[in-house]
């Protein structure tokens, strides 16, 4: 093999780069852009670099003597940065790891992706979680879901029954390729009955954590560099605390593979079931509904410009659990008001804000 031979990009990979960095640098506490006009009118200039992540030569930074010569040239590995960064990530190898450069480049490509056609003072990438409930083969209950918490991310989740609380269980995971799978649960070696489930998911950023280099480098060592409604400091009275993310759920579980599906019939008398239902609340002075959820939707559609759409709907949504639904219009717009139904344990839950607002009546 000739020693000074140069796998570099083939034709086009630098636009690519480009492009899929929002033609901002890659590093996460840089994100300066790298393209715009200079000095002469009707010209563009360009301080972007199309980095390779392992080099293009023996004897480079983080290179790699297994990858074909077709792989060191390709998108894959390759990574936009500004003049600066690329210089410096080239002086200090060991430090700016293969996995560092790999979740800069997932990172910025995830910002990017998110903020095309957003105006440019929105916030750029909170961190964002979703999770549900599904069984696997042998009825277990697993929390799965998505997040844009970065590859690699240690987490925990905490598992009890919403309301009663008599069922409890932790495991802990770590993000993978954007998704969340923890689990599964079993009661002893029996599975979790169905019905609604709290979900407690929490990632923290100290040093007893122990979160891989390239998540620190990209969170900040205390969580410092995360943002949204999901973070939280772990010592609200000390200005040098900790971060953490906390995220609350409420999901049902799924049916067990030995519990019968249920029928037509079924899911149409769920839509009775909800009618009769009298829900709690939470955020009003007195939680508990004054009316049943029925008699609610009567008074709520007699507001002025309400009126029904579609009314009542049901569907399964997963085994088990039949979504109910509710289409009106509001004036112009419609509205769907989406509740989830357990028919065999008779438990009820609001899903949306419309469905919220149709499930509570003050005691006049």
């Amino acid at each position: 093999m000739n020693a000074n031979r140069r796998d570099d990009f083939v034709k086009g990979v630098r636009d690519v780069l480009a492009h899929r960095a929002g033609f901002r640098c890659s590093k996460p506490d840089c994100r300066a852009p790298t393209a715009g006009p200079n000095d002469d009118n009707g010209k563009h200039g360009s301080i972007g670099i199309a980095a390779h992540i392992t080099a293009a030569a023996p004897g480079g930074p983080r290179y790699d003597p297994t990858l074909s010569a077709d792989l060191r040239g390709a998108v894959s590995n390759g990574i936009w940065l500004c003049d600066n960064h690329a210089r410096e990530v080239d002086r200090d190898g060991k430090r700016f790891t293969v996995e560092i450069l790999q979740a800069w480049k997932e990172h910025a490509e995830g910002i990017a992706r998110a903020m095309l056609g957003r105006p440019i003072s929105s916030n750029a990438l909170d961190v964002a979680v979703d999770v549900a409930l599904l069984r696997d083969l042998y009825d277990g209950i697993a929390v799965v879901g998505e997040t844009n918490l970065p590859e690699g991310t240690k987490i925990m989740v905490d598992l009890r029954s919403a309301g009663a609380m008599e069922y409890h269980a932790q495991a802990s995971g770590c993000v993978t390729a954007r998704r969340i799978f923890v689990g599964p649960f079993m009661l002893g070696e029996s599975p979790l009955p169905q019905r609604w489930y709290q979900i407690e998911l929490c990632a923290y950023f100290n040093e007893a954590w122990a979160q891989p280099a390239h998540v620190v480098d990209m969170t900040g060592f205390d969580g410092a560099k995360l943002g949204g409604k999901l973070i939280s400091p772990l010592d609200p009275d000390l200005d040098e605390s900790e971060y953490a993310v906390r995220a609350f759920f409420e999901c049902p579980a799924p049916a067990t593979q030995l519990e019968c599906a249920l029928g037509d019939a079924e899911i149409i008398a769920a839509i009775g079931a909800l009618k009769e239902s009298v829900l709690r609340v939470p955020g009003h002075t007195h939680e508990l509904s004054s009316e049943c959820v029925g008699d609610v939707v009567n008074r709520f559609m007699g507001a002025p410009g309400l009126r029904e759409r579609e009314g009542w709907q049901a569907v399964l949504a997963i085994p088990g659990v039949v979504e109910v639904t509710y289409s009106f219009w509001d004036g112009q717009c419609p509205g769907l008001a989406r509740w989830q139904v357990i028919p065999r344990s008779g438990e009820v839950r609001y899903r949306n804000r419309s469905a919220k607002q149709m499930s509570w009546s003050p005691d006049y």
